[in-house]
């Protein structure tokens, strides 16, 4: 979940703050360069979100009812709190969200909103800010209690991973070319103390809330080093990461608990070969509305801005995102 955060807050600065990327008319600019009010922007990322979550749980709860019989674990209002995206403010939010996994979605709703409305173009200092205010909150909270279990639920427990990768997508500078040689051992010598560093801090309470750091910088070194076939498939994976995350929850629902206590092993391969099967058909679906859309708007998608990585951009997982390039700076 790190990781997704920091993508998430790495793709937005560079989508909507950096210069540099192609120019059409922005969700965050009129086209005379004035920001739009945080409402068109926030109603077109909560309808992009939408539809992932519709399709997923859609299909969730219909293989619920046919395993179960009924829609046990369903009721009205927490149908209408996981649609409309406000369900992680229940007071116990792990005993209301079914599936699971879900829950992120009303998470980066939150997200979203506190990059348009706090973030957005504004100075570093005021996302340092919030982050250390969001962290020290935190850490006064009693270890097991609910009052963090419910921060750890909403925007005040990921604002660190978040704000990291907005910061990050600030200060990098993606025209540098590296040299090859010297960056392999830089990124080998960050991997090794990144890893190092998580599970030191994982060993304490107040160290603990920093692990996510070390997570990323872990992450970003292992993947500049990738090479070849294996960034590739790196890069692939992202590409259908979104759907992934909605597909695992019901892939599981069909698969793990048959498994839970005899053959695992196939079980969980099983449970990884449907859910990327399941991913790419979900892809495929979407990209092919997509054209659809595009086709018969003149270019012009969904709603009127169609663009084909718009939809996974500065959401849960686009690594592979033309706006989100973690694998080298000079651009391979």
């Amino acid at each position: 979940m790190p990781l997704f955060l920091f993508v998430s807050g790495y793709g937005l600065v560079m989508k909507y703050e950096r210069s540099g990327r192609p120019k059409r008319v922005s969700v965050l600019q009129k086209t005379d360069g004035e920001p739009w009010p945080a409402v068109p922007f926030l109603r077109r990322h909560y309808t992009k979100l939408l539809w992932l979550l519709l399709t997923g749980y859609a299909l969730f709860m219909i293989l619920s009812v046919v395993r179960n019989g009924d829609f046990r674990g369903f009721t009205p209002h927490t149908v209408i709190a996981q649609l409309l995206m406000y369900i992680n403010l229940f007071p116990e939010p792990e005993k209301v969200i079914k599936p699971g996994p879900y829950w992120f979605f009303s998470l980066m709703m939150q997200m979203y909103i506190i990059f348009r409305i706090v973030l957005y173009k504004r100075s570093n200092t005021i996302c340092l800010a919030l982050i250390a205010a969001c962290t020290l909150l935190q850490m006064l909270c009693q270890p097991e209690g609910a009052v963090l279990n419910w921060l750890r639920y909403n925007c005040v427990g990921s604002m660190l991973p978040f704000g990291t990768g907005v910061i990050f997508a600030r200060l990098c500078n993606t025209s540098e070319v590296p040299e090859p040689k010297k960056e392999q051992v830089k990124y080998i010598l960050n991997a090794i103390i990144s890893i190092l560093l998580i599970c030191l801090s994982a060993i304490y309470y107040y160290s603990w809330f920093f692990t996510p750091l070390f997570i990323i910088t872990a992450t970003i070194a292992i993947v500049r080093m990738l090479r070849g076939p294996l960034l590739k498939a790196a890069a692939w994976t992202g590409s259908v990461s979104a759907f992934l995350f909605v597909a695992h929850p019901i892939t599981r629902e069909m698969t793990v608990w048959q498994y839970s206590r005899y053959h695992q092993y196939q079980g969980l391969l099983l449970y990884l070969l449907a859910s990327f099967a399941l991913a790419m058909l979900m892809k495929f679906i979407y990209d092919a509305l997509g054209k659809l859309f595009k086709d018969k708007n003149n270019g012009q998608g969904y709603n009127g801005e169609y663009d084909r990585n718009d939809d996974l951009d500065g959401g849960y997982g686009g690594y592979a995102n033309e706006n989100i390039n973690l694998t080298d700076d000079s651009g391979r």
